[in-house]
């Protein structure tokens, strides 16, 4: 069975594909994981997103559990180039990064009824922000897991993709379909679902069966000129298969995770 923390990025990976651009953009995104036993692991429970958009291009700087992974793509296309900066390598997905399967290597099945609430304005940061509330009554491989979203938007349009659909989310089923192996259907307010992610967030606050699970905020938003170079591989980078890129991430996460549970402060034995 996939992981909460896993069907978060897939879904959040989905919506964050319908805003492709067509003008300059670029904002970071702070994820802290609120769930069972994270906090002992201090900064390696956040993740931070850098995403940058320019004409049809796109890129976005991952940084979690303390690995840094660089993905460039194009409006339209589902193929990713994916760079290790530390090694200097780089390899192409055609169809889109590698998702998690269930056991036994079978497609991942997910479905999915959505409903939008207007919760009038808040004030996120000094901004007057629309509120919005999202329930999402999910099922995953046949197991319910319902997810409730606040969300705070800014002022700032997602810009859509040229040649797509209008509407912003109208996208969401096809671009989580995109995902190889999974099966995604979506139903309920799809429309409203757009023009919520139709601006960029300024915060968001996910809850699961009740239980707050991740707070999302967004700094440094810019929608100042980005230089070309930034959506190109660099010179010097060397290609490699899916495979050896693969066998190289795998491994550096491995040596990380190491290193951050031996940090971990140890749990006292019963009677200390």
């Amino acid at each position: 069975m996939m992981k909460k923390s896993s069907f978060f990025c897939l879904l959040s990976a989905g919506l964050s594909l319908t805003s492709v651009a067509h003008a300059d953009l670029a904002y970071v995104q702070t994820t802290d994981l609120a769930f069972g036993g994270m906090g002992g692991m201090g900064g390696a429970a956040k993740t931070n997103i850098k995403f940058f958009s320019k004409g049809v291009k796109q890129r976005t700087e991952t940084s979690v559990f303390g690995s840094n992974n660089i993905t460039l793509s194009q409006c339209g296309s589902i193929a990713s180039t994916q760079l290790d900066t530390k090694n200097r390598i780089y390899t192409v997905y055609p169809k889109g990064p590698p998702m998690p399967k269930q056991r036994g290597g079978k497609p991942m099945s997910m479905s999915m009824s959505v409903k939008v609430t207007n919760l009038g304005t808040a004030s996120v940061n000094g901004q007057k922000a629309p509120h919005y509330k999202v329930d999402m009554a999910a099922k995953m491989n046949g197991r319910p897991m319902n997810i409730t979203t606040e969300i705070w938007s800014s002022t700032t349009p997602m810009p859509s993709c040229p040649n797509m659909d209008k509407e912003v989310l109208q996208q969401v089923t096809k671009n989580l379909a995109m995902f190889r192996g999974s099966d995604f259907k979506i139903g309920g307010d799809i429309k409203a679902l757009g023009s919520v992610y139709g601006k960029v967030p300024l915060r968001q606050k996910v809850f699961m069966r009740g239980q707050e699970f991740a707070t999302i905020n967004t700094t440094k938003l810019s929608t100042s000129s980005l230089p070309v170079s930034l959506f190109s591989v660099p010179a010097g980078y060397r290609k490699v298969s899916n495979d050896e890129f693969n066998r190289i991430q795998q491994h550096a996460m491995r040596e990380k995770m190491g290193d951050i549970f031996k940090s971990m402060p140890s749990i006292p034995k019963m009677g200390q």
